[in-house]
């Protein structure tokens, strides 16, 4: 019987480790890019239809017979056939994958662009998701102002507005005295903006309490979320209003620099224009930070660009940060204890992506993954140790 294929616009890190262990039986991991809108749309079931031919092609090397191969890739194959005009294909984000094996079938919609890849093992291909949860340029962005509050996700190609049951639909909301509700919509702002007695130096004193417990029942609405997702986020509001949200929202990686004004109207599209550069900042600061961390450690013990010592390192919980670039590979297996048996084989069923492994590891001892640019790093793998053994 064919699995319902499971669908997710998310990954965060606890999904990503119930999908990291090995399987019995063989895992088919597809990625590709898709398109939010436009002509493009309709090459991506075809683009589809193609990955699972070839998937198909690398069951049955593997040993799968014909008709277990077709069973397996099932789910995708119902995806394929669906017309680009359907709903299924005119609601993508940036990118597609596809996971499926004896036991589950999920796809993810996310923000990041995959390249085109098909992988066949006992394990899922996880790098292209890892680099999606956690070190893309993914952010969330959280609109306030006295009249509505917005949350969005996304990535430079795009925003989408996220729903919360709970989310305030303003300052005043659920306030039924009219003269309370007056002074909640107009909350006044000092002319002199130094006065001590203004704990942000901004609002009146009598709106404060109002104010702070307007942030309350925002984070209360969105605050878990928000900390789950582990990616960074951008305030849009008013000035005055930005010390109160970092105030309430210290356990979550809200970025020092906002997006000043009032967005009642706009757009997402406006909204990205205007919150992308403080992202693209935040992510050229955190990589070069990281790069040049290892910089420091390389010359040391603290450092290491050796596939082998870094995947051993990270099964012991020694990794504390981990570089990598986006699309390299190096096939092998390990045993249990981390020991690299082979390396540099190529991609079989019988073989996976041991910077895969290193990733995963790195983060189930709460290290750091992060992605750099080609030109910033020579080796496509490095690691930055806790400590020296």
């Amino acid at each position: 019987m064919t699995q319902t294929i499971e669908h997710f616009e998310t990954i965060d890190s606890e999904h990503l480790e119930q999908l990291s262990t090995a399987r019995d039986s063989l895992c088919v991991s597809i990625y590709m890019p898709t398109h939010r809108h436009g002509t493009d749309v309709q090459q991506d079931p075809i683009r589809l239809k193609n990955a699972v031919s070839t998937a198909k092609k690398q069951l049955v090397k593997a040993g799968l017979s014909e008709s277990d191969a077709d069973d397996l890739l099932q789910p995708a194959r119902d995806l394929m056939n669906l017309d680009a005009s359907d709903e299924f294909w005119q609601h993508q984000s940036d990118g597609l994958a596809i996971l499926l094996s004896r036991d589950e079938s999920c796809l993810f919609q996310l923000g990041t662009k995959f390249d085109e890849e098909v992988a066949v093992s006992h394990r899922y291909r996880l790098k292209p998701l890892l680099r999606s949860m956690n070190a893309s340029e993914d952010f969330h962005l959280v609109a306030v102002s006295r009249n509505a509050v917005r949350v969005f996700r996304g990535c430079k190609s795009g925003l989408k507005e996220e729903h919360f049951d709970d989310l305030p639909a303003g300052l005043d909301e659920g306030d039924n005295d009219e003269q309370r509700g007056h002074n909640r919509h107009s909350f006044k702002v000092r002319a002199n903006a130094a006065d001590s007695s203004v704990p942000h130096g901004h609002v009146e004193k009598k709106d404060e309490e109002e104010l702070k417990q307007y942030f309350r029942d925002i984070k209360e609405a969105v605050g878990a979320h928000l900390r789950a997702q582990d990616a960074p986020v951008v305030f849009a509001g008013v000035e005055e209003l930005f010390p109160y949200f970092k105030d309430e929202f210290d356990c979550c990686p809200v970025l020092d620099e906002a997006v000043q004004g009032n967005f009642d109207d706009s757009s997402a599209d406006d909204l990205l224009t205007k919150a992308w550069p403080v992202v693209r900042n935040h992510c050229d600061s955190e990589r070069k930070a990281a790069v040049d961390r290892f910089g420091e450690a390389s010359g040391t013990k603290h450092g290491s660009t050796d596939l082998k010592t870094i995947v051993q390192a990270a099964f012991n919980g020694r990794v504390d940060t981990l570089l990598l670039k986006h699309g390299d590979r190096n096939f092998g297996t390990c045993d249990d204890n981390g020991t690299v048996e082979r390396s540099d084989e190529a991609a079989s069923a019988d073989t996976y992506d041991l910077y895969d492994i290193a990733a995963i590891r790195t983060l189930r001892a709460d290290g750091r993954v992060v992605f750099v640019n080609d030109d910033q790093l020579k080796s496509p793998i490095a690691a930055i140790f806790r400590y020296v053994v």
